[in-house]
């Protein structure tokens, strides 16, 4: 049976297939209606438009008769159209809209070809002023967690990635005695500390500013850096052990005295 024949014998449905066929290399007399190879091109009926253009789309004849029929992915919201696109999404929502806007970093990629709900990683430049190395800083991040109800934004604004203006180093510098202990007891070679969020929780390693050894080379111990700038605080775990003795102690030395 051609497409043609069962087109005629489906009523509505059918018409509007005989409506969307907009394929220029065969007509619907010249292709089954169970085809599962031919891709024809297929024109929306429903007001779908691209660039001010009717939408167009190719699928299986096939996707199109089956049982679970297949129609515009424009109208199923799978593919941007000039109703539905990330720019007009935008444009409708205000300063969050005109924020990611302002965000947009994709040079190649316009915001009107890409859906609200993309999952594809796209970049991202912060509008608040977050920089790194002097550059402004640049993340990869879904229009999907953009937009989503769970809106993610600027990794530097929120403290999860280094920035110039929020770094370890930075931190260090900016708390005094206990900062300069810090940058003295830092012990990666191949990471800089400007390279680090003072809330981090990787083990790094550090190494005693107070004069501890282990076999006769400065004592190392791994510690998570928000162990070391949090309010709880964690220094060198072999100094802790020392004053622990010291108290227990001076604490007997007492007792004896009583």
């Amino acid at each position: 049976m051609t497409l043609g024949e069962w087109c005629d014998e489906n009523g509505e449905y059918g018409d509007k297939l005989l409506e969307e066929w907009y394929d220029p290399d065969r007509t619907v007399e010249e292709v089954t209606r169970g085809n599962r190879v031919y891709k024809a091109l297929w024109r929306c009926s429903a007001g779908c438009t691209k660039d001010g253009e009717a939408f167009t789309w190719e699928g299986l004849v096939s996707h199109r008769t089956r049982p679970e029929r297949s129609g515009c992915p424009g109208c199923a919201r799978r593919s941007p159209t000039d109703q539905n696109n990330l720019l007009q999404w935008c444009q409708d929502n205000g300063e969050h809209g005109r924020k990611l806007i302002e965000e947009w970093a994709e040079p190649e990629l316009a915001m009107k070809d890409v859906m609200p709900a993309s999952t594809k990683k796209l970049s991202w430049r912060c509008s608040a002023g977050c920089t790194k190395d002097g550059e402004v800083i640049t993340w990869e991040a879904s229009p999907n967690n953009r937009t989503g109800s769970g809106c993610t934004g600027c990794p530097g604004c929120a403290a999860k990635s280094p920035t110039d203006q929020n770094n370890l180093l930075q931190w260090c510098q900016d708390n005094g005695e206990y900062g300069r202990k810090l940058i003295e007891e830092w012990a990666e070679p191949e990471l800089a500390m400007k390279a680090v969020t003072p809330g981090a929780e990787k083990k790094l390693s550090w190494m005693c500013s107070a004069g501890c050894t282990k076999d006769g080379e400065p004592f190392t111990w791994e510690a998570m850096v928000y162990d070391r700038t949090g309010s709880r605080r964690k220094g060198c775990p072999r100094c802790a052990l020392v004053n622990r003795r010291r108290i227990k102690t001076n604490s007997l030395d007492y007792d004896r005295l009583l």
